[in-house]
């Protein structure tokens, strides 16, 4: 007999979700701080100063900065770039926390499940 050995099936749908979670609180953290780095008073933020893009382009770190392009789809389909977003490393990295406790909320209002 022989000894076989099953590779073990893994579901990779969570992951993804979490990983397109992960981008969207990353972009509202970096307009937000954007906002912060204008001096945008919270009065005067209104709809019109968000920036609506489709998808990441570049994401990158030069020296301890990362830099994120915001990219977005124009009418023939081509990704054209919106702002480009410089922050320090040690808070892109503390937005991850924040991140893990807006995936937490999303899952106890049953907004996406965790498998």
């Amino acid at each position: 007999m022989k000894n076989e050995v099953n590779a073990p099936s893994v579901n990779l749908f969570p992951i993804m979700a979490l990983s397109v979670l992960t981008l969207l609180c990353t972009i509202a953290a970096i307009v937000m701080l954007v906002g912060l780095h204008n001096k945008v008073k919270k009065e005067q933020a209104t709809v019109e100063a968000a920036v609506e893009a489709s998808e990441f382009g570049n994401i990158s770190l030069d020296q301890n900065t990362v830099r994120i392009n915001l990219m977005k789809r124009n009418a023939s389909d081509k990704l054209e770039k919106l702002q480009e977003i410089a922050i320090p490393l040690e808070n892109f990295m503390a937005g991850f926390q924040q991140q893990e406790e807006f995936v937490d909320q999303l899952i106890e209002k049953e907004i996406i499940v965790r498998q």
